[in-house]
């Protein structure tokens, strides 16, 4: 199915599908009371007829911890909808806080499983090899950032905040031990997307830790790569309608407005460039073009619709 096709021809109904969505964050924000991590988003899936749920979880937790707090949060969920599955949009950690809720739920007694789908945006599946850098070269700073970033998240109201622990977590070398001892995907349909930037044009904000992360590990959204953001079924990269890039803040509506705002600034028109990863098979016009981030999500929402899901 063309993802695309959906974007401009939604209706009232086009994102009821047959599970209620539940929305999982990456690391550093919460689900306060007025959801501001996911900007626009939520209201513009629940116009179009889905139900929208959040895991919240704790942001700075790390991802078996979440995973418990996620594992506690899915009978109110389910109870609450009348469902007796979720469909899981993560987006960057928030998927490996997924998967480890998977884990949870296969090492459990031999109910039906509730999750019917996993969708990761920007999840690093393959850790941050410039995360495992900065480790190593700067343990003496990350102690006491730690402390001050843990004691800071308590008060704001995680449960188990550890921030060491969730950048450990987070390299490459404990995300190959994770992806080579836990279970796979399959027992769920997953897909994952990703962004990347082409430029200091696309984002200025993030532009130091995407040439931080390009010059170690090659194409990324500023903090992920695409490479590690693709996992077993891997459906393409984001761009916007202009040929810009996504950056891996703006996946959650980070900007609030269209991306057709900056055609009106009289900027330039970026060259059109994509670094897409190419996979056999992948369906045409998964490269999402997009006027602004919640039709993305409008998009991937319809095409699980479709899906049955």
């Amino acid at each position: 199915m063309d993802v695309m096709a959906t974007t401009k021809d939604a209706d009232s109904s086009a994102c009821a599908t047959r599970y209620p969505l539940l929305l999982i964050h990456g690391v550093g924000v919460r689900d306060g009371k007025k959801h501001r991590i996911w900007g626009r988003i939520p209201e513009a899936l629940r116009k179009q007829g889905a139900q929208v749920f959040f895991g919240e979880h704790d942001a700075w937790g790390t991802p078996l911890n979440n995973a418990v707090q996620l594992l506690e949060r899915l009978p109110q969920i389910l109870a609450q909808s009348g469902s007796t599955k979720v469909n899981i949009i993560a987006h960057s950690k928030g998927g490996v806080d997924a998967r480890h809720l998977l884990a949870l739920l296969l090492e459990g007694p031999e109910n039906e499983l509730p999750i019917a789908s996993l969708t990761t945006i920007a999840t690093p599946h393959h850790g941050s090899r410039s995360l495992e850098i900065l480790l190593s070269t700067l343990w003496p700073v990350f102690t006491p950032l730690s402390f001050a970033v843990n004691r800071l998240y308590k008060g704001l109201g995680d449960e188990n905040p550890d921030f060491l622990g969730t950048c450990i977590n987070l390299t490459t070398l404990n995300m190959h031990q994770f992806n080579a001892t836990q279970p796979d995907l399959s027992p769920v349909y997953s897909q994952q997307f990703a962004g990347c930037l082409h430029g200091v044009v696309d984002d200025p904000l993030i532009f130091l830790p995407y040439s931080l992360v390009l010059r170690f590990e090659g194409p990324n959204d500023g903090l992920v790569t695409l490479h590690s953001a693709s996992y077993d079924h891997f459906r393409g990269e984001f761009c916007t309608v202009d040929g810009r890039g996504v950056s891996h803040d703006y996946l959650t509506d980070l900007p609030k407005r269209p991306f057709s705002a900056y055609r009106s600034s009289g900027a330039a028109k970026p060259a059109s460039k994509r670094c897409s990863i190419e996979e056999e098979g992948m369906p045409e016009g998964v490269l999402l073009d997009c006027e602004d981030i919640p039709s993305l999500y409008l998009a991937v929402v319809a095409d699980l619709k479709a899906r049955g899901y």
